[in-house]
């Protein structure tokens, strides 16, 4: 019993296995830390993004160049060159829509009966027909109707405080006037505009 305790006093401890005083693994040269994924990687894996192209001589590289909406289209109906042509004069034919002759040479008729525009001028020969006037002069009229009956109603009902009759006897009989007054005279107006601006078919001159 006594040697058995003495035979395990004297034993040395256990040690682990494998070589003792192993130094720590050191990573080789080609191996960097990586600081998104805190993990090594290969020196050939972190390379830089291409550089942007260049031009020929290694300027910077030129914006493409920007259409000219401005521009006229090519073969655009005019003269012949190409171009479009020039817009005639606005106000002088306005005037001459106003007050119902033609645009062109502002000597016959615009009308060939109330709101019917003539195919054809008969003095100039300029063609009419092109014309789309369509909701627009009713458009125009009705705002110019209300806003001259909103003042003048409000007008006379300060001035005069007149029945409720009154109101209902005046103003549709102003309404109705002054519609059938500023209505061709509206649409004239527009066609002349349409006429000097070439729009729709009053691109050339006297076109058929």
């Amino acid at each position: 019993m006594t040697h058995d305790l003495d035979q395990r006093r004297a034993a040395p401890p256990d040690t682990p296995s494998g070589p003792p005083n192993e130094p720590p693994i050191e990573p080789s040269g080609d191996l960097i830390a990586d600081p998104i994924n805190d993990e090594l990687g290969p020196a050939e894996a972190r390379t830089t993004a291409p550089a942007a192209p260049t031009g020929a001589l290694g300027d910077a590289p030129q914006p493409a160049p920007q259409p000219d909406w401005g521009a006229p289209a090519p073969g655009a109906a005019g003269d012949g060159t190409g171009h479009a042509p020039a817009l005639r004069p606005l106000m002088p034919a306005l005037r001459c829509g106003w007050r119902g002759a033609c645009p062109a040479c502002g000597r016959d008729t615009l009308w060939e009966s109330y709101l019917q525009v003539r195919g054809t001028c008969a003095t100039c020969g300029e063609a009419l027909h092109h014309h789309r006037a369509d909701d627009l002069p009713a458009w125009a009229t009705m705002v110019i109707v209300g806003h001259v009956l909103v003042v003048a109603l409000l007008a006379v009902e300060n001035a005069f405080a007149p029945a409720l009759w009154v109101h209902a006897l005046i103003w549709p009989v102003v309404v109705i006037g002054l519609s059938l007054w500023f209505l061709p005279r509206i649409k004239g107006a527009v066609v002349a505009m349409q006429w000097a601006w070439r729009m729709h078919g009053f691109d050339s001159d006297h076109s058929a």
